[in-house]
């Protein structure tokens, strides 16, 4: 399959919102050595004009989208989500056309007519390398009481794609509840210079959002979707308010659970001291704006977003249910997600208290990771 001249790799996603995976899918396709790979992002929806794809655009990288702007009524994206197999056929096609060597498969591709099923048949038929990043917790989509029965039978089935594990504990997992032996693990890394040095300061960045200089800002960056649990951020910054009146909260991001992030801003009369800013590709500087980052997520992979915090120097406090290979500073402090605001606010508050994990920054250097991928798609890591 390898040939002389660039390998053509596919990338292959969702969508391109402002998100720790979408991130990293960008960052690849950005990243990879032009001298030895040709790379282009599927992108199974339409154009929305993130900070992710005019981050693409701008390093003229080739993006596809499966489907335009209306391109659908309500009824027949009614048929077609019943009974369609319109996505699958977009993306076979999509890949004809592309040809790629190798495909690399994000998220939640592999629905029962799915992009990734498409992108699996192609492989098969056309000797391409496939591999599949599983961008959350393990145990959660995979393990026994998994509500994706369909994904977990149809990757038992097919060996021939190759598991993307993002830590080593989640690779012995997957390799146990697959059968294999062949997951690798390819940590989320991070361009590390961008979080360390973002070339402004604290004080000019505040200026620049209107946040005022002697706030305490708590911060998070995330999509406005259930697992990242804005309602509860929302009670801890309450409490915390209460604690100290120059309290300020900085939410980076958007995504279907923002009207009820508003609502709920609303209904406490906290408007004046939160501040909301969505689909922004200075990030590396804005999250210099907070004091302590706070993610209590339901359930996470390795967040990417954690990484970026913890590169940018921000003490975080986080929920127990990250994986602990993402705890990469002595910074961080994790915390039940049962615990009451209150408790979050007395280790949010705290100055005194020291972590206990070890730095391992360097271990998600993106030029590290960028590494350990070409090797993968060149077939010379086993």
């Amino acid at each position: 399959m390898i040939r002389n001249e660039k390998i053509k790799v596919v990338q292959l996603v969702p969508q391109l919102p402002t998100g720790g995976a979408e991130s990293l899918v960008k960052d690849y396709a950005i990243m990879l050595d032009d001298n030895k790979f040709d790379t282009t992002v599927i992108v199974n929806n339409r154009k929305m004009d993130t900070a992710n794809e005019i981050q693409l655009e701008e390093a003229g990288k080739k993006v596809v989208y499966l489907y335009r702007h209306f391109e659908f009524s309500l009824i027949s994206r009614a048929f077609w989500k019943v009974f369609g197999r319109h996505g699958y056929l977009r993306t076979y096609r999509a890949l004809k056309k592309e040809k790629p060597d190798v495909i690399h498969i994000h998220l939640s591709l592999f629905n029962r007519f799915s992009s990734g099923r498409a992108a699996n048949d192609y492989a098969k038929r056309n000797n391409a390398k496939i591999f599949f990043t599983i961008h959350t917790d393990a145990k959660k989509i995979f393990g026994k009481k998994t509500k994706h029965k369909s994904r977990q039978e149809y990757l038992h089935k097919n060996k021939n794609i190759r598991l993307i594990a993002l830590h080593d504990a989640m690779k012995s997992e997957l390799n146990e509840f697959f059968s294999v032996d062949n997951t690798v693990t390819i940590l989320n890394g991070i361009n590390m210079e961008r979080f360390k040095n973002p070339g402004k300061s604290k004080a000019e960045i505040r200026s620049e959002i209107g946040i005022m200089q002697q706030a305490f800002v708590i911060g998070h960056v995330g999509r406005m979707i259930p697992v990242k649990n804005h309602i509860f951020i929302i009670k801890i910054f309450n409490e915390a308010l209460l604690r100290n009146p120059d309290t300020h909260l900085f939410l980076i991001g958007d995504g279907g659970l923002e009207k009820n992030v508003l609502a709920q801003i609303e209904e406490l009369n906290l408007q004046d001291k939160v501040t909301i800013l969505k689909n922004r590709k200075d990030v590396n500087e804005l999250i210099h704006a907070m004091d302590v980052f706070v993610l209590p997520s339901l359930f996470e992979g390795i967040p990417v977003t954690l990484i970026e915090a913890q590169a940018s120097g921000l003490k975080c406090v986080v929920s127990d249910r990250i994986y602990e290979e993402a705890f990469v500073t002595d910074k961080v402090f994790p915390l039940n997600i049962d615990e009451s605001p209150e408790k979050w606010c007395d280790i949010i508050l705290d100055d005194t208290i020291k972590g206990t994990y070890s730095n391992r920054l360097n271990d998600y250097d993106m030029k590290n990771v960028i590494k350990k991928l070409e090797k993968l798609y060149l077939g010379e890591l086993d």
